[in-house]
């Protein structure tokens, strides 16, 4: 994320139809479907999900990468536990849900793995020589004059360049669309949980959320201090 430009994109910004800004609609319509479950916060959170993607490729991946990354870990954590406890229930709603994320995630982690990353860096040459000289001076305590000498070397400039990656966009649209079954079926889970008695609404409506807000924010925190997070 730190190369910002190459001159090749032929803009600092992707454009309003691009394929990654319209596909991170879906979790748009998983906060609109959080707001029909009156589960405020997974829509606080699924909001913020489809903003930071949005502004994030918008950007050309080039900014707000913890803004995204946050809300978006935020969204696994909680796909992960609703999976937990549907595989608790002995019941067809808890084996039905359990196996078709089990099933379905692998999918959603392959489109992950393959878009790879946004761009590839080229190191180029510009041509360019330039030369450093430095001076060096020695006295003799047994005369009053000095001598000096004079040393240069030379190196070329090198610039670094941004490539977009066209398959990035391909995989990663397509990323954005499995992943975006994972809040709808969270809430619609988180849902059902509270309707059978398996948690209270509470647990449902804020506990979890609010937990997989803090692990994402602490996570993405522990990952800028150590310096793997943004990953270059």
């Amino acid at each position: 994320s730190k190369y910002r430009h190459e001159s090749a994109m032929g803009s600092l910004y992707r454009k309003g139809n691009d394929a990654l800004i319209l596909t991170s609609a879906v979790y748009l319509i998983a906060c609109l479907y959080a707001v029909m479950k009156n589960q405020f916060e997974m829509a606080f959170i699924c909001g913020n999900t489809w903003l930071g993607s949005t502004i994030y490729h918008y950007n050309w991946e080039s900014m707000y990468f913890n803004f995204d990354n946050v809300f978006a870990m935020s969204l696994a954590i909680v796909y992960g536990s609703t999976l937990w406890l549907s595989f608790g229930l002995n019941n067809e709603i808890g084996a039905v849900y359990f196996w078709s994320g089990i099933l379905g995630s692998p999918v959603a982690l392959f489109l992950l793995y393959y878009c790879g990353m946004p761009a590839t860096i080229i190191m180029t040459s510009e041509g360019v020589t330039t030369s450093i000289s430095s001076s060096t001076s020695s006295s003799s305590s047994s005369s009053s004059s000095s001598s000096s000498s004079t040393s240069s070397s030379s190196f070329s400039l090198c610039s670094c360049i941004r490539m977009n990656r066209p398959e990035y966009d391909t995989y990663h649209s397509l990323w954005h669309i499995a992943s975006g079954f994972g809040p709808l079926m969270s809430i619609w889970y988180l849902d059902q949980s509270i309707a059978m008695g398996q948690i209270t609404s509470f647990t449902a409506y804020y506990v979890i959320p609010s937990v997989a807000i803090m692990i994402g924010i602490i996570v993405n925190m522990f990952g800028n201090y150590c310096g793997v997070l943004p990953v270059d």
